[in-house]
């Protein structure tokens, strides 16, 4: 069967076609991501600072940081502050501080030590469930926010 000079053109530029427009929405789905991402680190930054200057003037062993961000902040939001050694010092998620891990290997936490923020998105060692973590270094503290 022979195929045709018209038809060896129609399928080249219906290929192409089909090629360029699956490019396209790769593009833009990419794009749509990424303007996602900024918007919500940008949402996330701005609950991390209300949690600093919450946490700022605190006492040790003062727990009381916990219920005031808890009022201050949307119930869905996960916020913890903990210190350059990976301490957790206040936790809003309904564990103890004493209770958990030391922090300083998360993603997002070793870029908030070395760029000064760091995101991650992945799944939660208490909760078991994905969240977005943002992380911002506050000199002594660092404020990490889902």
């Amino acid at each position: 069967m022979r195929i045709s000079y018209r038809a060896k053109v129609l399928t080249f530029f219906t290929l192409l076609f089909a090629a360029f427009t699956l490019l396209l929405v790769l593009f833009q789905q990419n794009h749509e991501r990424q303007h996602s991402r900024r918007l919500l680190e940008t949402r996330l930054r701005s609950y991390a600072d209300i949690v600093e200057a919450t946490v700022k003037h605190r006492q040790p062993g003062d727990s009381t940081e916990a219920v005031h961000l808890t009022a201050l902040l949307p119930p869905e939001l996960r916020s913890t502050v903990i210190t350059h050694k990976g301490v957790v010092v206040v936790e809003t998620g309904g564990k103890q501080p004493e209770a958990m891990d030391n922090h300083v290997n998360r993603p997002e936490v070793r870029l908030a030590m070395t760029h000064g923020e760091g995101s991650d998105i992945r799944r939660s060692q208490t909760t078991h469930t994905e969240y977005f973590y943002f992380a911002k270094s506050y000199g002594d503290t660092i404020v990490r926010v889902a």
